[in-house]
């Protein structure tokens, strides 16, 4: 066995060198070993077409010094892709819950993703090696779980966690290449048949990744299952499923859960349900935020679009029942606001609509503002028949406009106002009332005052109208004066009692003018 390939430590080794010539790819290209140094080796790149294919099964000890096999050496290039991939996963802390989830990060201080990256300093600067002059590297591990924010155990005996502590994580994917045990390789396909069962158990971790006939790991995809969790991998177009998974501590009361942020970038995506969908949401928050009040068809910082969309929402459906809220569980809050350039609202029913308000506290309804006028408003509704019904102990109007025209056309017309006391106050420059109506009428049952200051005229045009009071004192009067000439005595005592009667008559009219201007 060759020196070159050899190692400390037991193994045993299954090689099948030059076995075939590729058939299939691409010619390879010549690239420098090291993309930043001219003067390094030529190497092909890409697919092997035309060159000899080798396979080789290593159990025990791993290669010491794998680059001086060219097997081994492809092989380990190929195992430190795993590295790569990912490395954009995980995604930086977005602190707090809920933010928006971000997997480009200017400062990678933060950043939960694994992999080898550039070694940064606290300002975010790359840090670059003294005698060589090139980027130093930050080994962050292998899998997902290496970063992950987890549950430590809270001591010794604690057996309720799934995580171990991150020092002890990143130990354990450093001897990746180095701890020995199986490695097998072939540049040629792999094919793997079971006719029956086939059950595999991993005590560690799983990482699969698949370059799709590619040297890119950008483009690579591929599924992380580590510390108990599964999240694919797409750090080139699609981040994940999941992009990053970390423990919340004291969430609902226990000892914490896992957050889990999902994201889809850079793609159009189509969903269709067919059959029956059931949602059903709990927790503490539930928020829906769609574009931004800072748009931008693309985002350099996030590297992702970030327009508003043009939302479009049809629905068709046997029934439809929305509840929020019950009797027994009301709704702390609801606040609703909504700006817009233009709105337009139709509703179209051939059957009932019924409206109904419950308010125990003040509604309040407003249209505009005194330094926000609204232009115009116009409302028109055609109806077979009306009836209001307004049902308050207290009702307070006031309307302040420029000009205002009221027209009603009816039928018949009628209005009935049953109150302790009413008072209408008019402050008009110049007010105008014409009625042409075949036959008016007016009743008042009780004591009526009338005051006018400043001068009146009314005219009549057509039969003259006579008043008729019931009873009519002036003609009592008379009577009573023509009876009293028989006796002067009887005469005076009748003087006497008119002008008594006359007295109150004004006492009264004095106070229908104060209640009248509110005195």
């Amino acid at each position: 066995m060759a020196d070159d390939v050899s190692a400390e430590g037991k193994y045993l080794l299954i090689s099948v060198p030059d076995f075939a010539i590729d058939p299939v790819g691409q010619k390879a290209k010549m690239v420098h070993e090291d993309p930043d140094d001219e003067s390094s080796p030529l190497i092909p790149k890409g697919d092997r077409l035309g060159q000899t294919m080798s396979s080789f099964l290593r159990l025990g000890a791993f290669h010491e010094h794998p680059e001086n096999d060219p097997a081994a050496k492809r092989a380990q290039e190929l195992a430190k892709v795993a590295l790569v991939v990912s490395s954009g996963q995980g995604g930086p802390a977005t602190l707090p819950f809920g933010s928006e989830v971000r997997t480009k990060y200017p400062n990678l201080e933060d950043n939960t993703g694994v992999g080898v990256l550039p070694l940064r300093d606290a300002n975010g600067d790359i840090v670059k090696d003294e005698k060589t002059g090139k980027d130093k590297e930050d080994n962050r591990g292998v899998f997902l779980d290496d970063q992950r924010i987890g549950d430590p155990p809270w001591g010794e005996d604690d057996r309720d966690n799934q995580s171990r502590l991150k020092e002890e994580r990143l130990a354990h994917s450093a001897a990746l290449l180095t701890r020995g045990g199986w490695w097998d390789h072939t540049d040629g396909n792999r094919i793997s048949t079971t006719y029956g069962d086939k059950v595999e158990v991993i005590r560690g971790n799983y990482k699969m990744v698949v370059m799709s006939r590619q040297d890119d790991p950008g483009g690579a995809g591929g599924w992380d299952l580590s510390g108990g969790h599964l999240q694919d991998l797409g750090p080139a177009s699609m981040p994940g499923a999941s992009v990053r998974v970390e423990f919340h501590a004291g969430l609902f009361g226990q000892r914490g859960t896992w957050h889990l942020e999902n994201t889809t970038n850079n793609f159009c995506q189509t969903s269709d349900y067919a059959g029956d969908f059931y949602e059903h949401w709990y927790g503490n928050y539930k928020h829906s935020i769609v574009g931004s009040e800072n748009p931008q068809e693309w985002n350099e910082d996030l590297e992702k679009p970030y327009g508003n969309p043009e939302i479009l929402e049809k629905t068709w459906a046997s029934k439809i029942e929305s509840y929020t809220g019950s009797s027994a569980k009301r709704v702390p809050s609801i606040t609703e606001e909504t700006y817009a350039d233009t709105t337009s609202s139709t509703t179209d029913v051939t059957g009932d609509i019924s409206e109904t308000t419950y308010c125990d506290g003040t509604i309040t309804s407003k249209t505009g503002s005194f330094t926000r006028r609204v232009p115009a408003t116009f409302e028109e509704t055609y109806v077979l028949s009306s009836n209001t019904k307004t049902d308050v102990l207290n009702s307070n109007e006031l309307t302040i406009v420029g000009a205002q025209f009221e027209t009603t056309m009816a039928g018949t017309m009628g209005s009935l106002t049953i109150a302790a006391a009413q008072l209408d106050t008019e402050i008009i420059g110049a007010k105008g009332n014409i009625s042409i109506v075949g036959l008016t009428g007016e009743f008042t049952l009780g004591a009526r005052v009338g005051l006018t200051i400043g001068w009146s005229h009314e005219w009549t045009i057509g039969k003259h109208h006579e008043e008729i009071r019931i009873p009519d004192k002036k003609e009592i009067a008379l009577k009573e004066l023509n009876a009293s000439l028989q006796t002067m005595h009887a005469t005076l005592n009748d003087s006497t009692v008119s002008l008594d009667s006359k007295l109150t008559a004004l006492q009264v009219g004095i106070a229908g003018i104060q209640v009248q201007l509110g005195l």
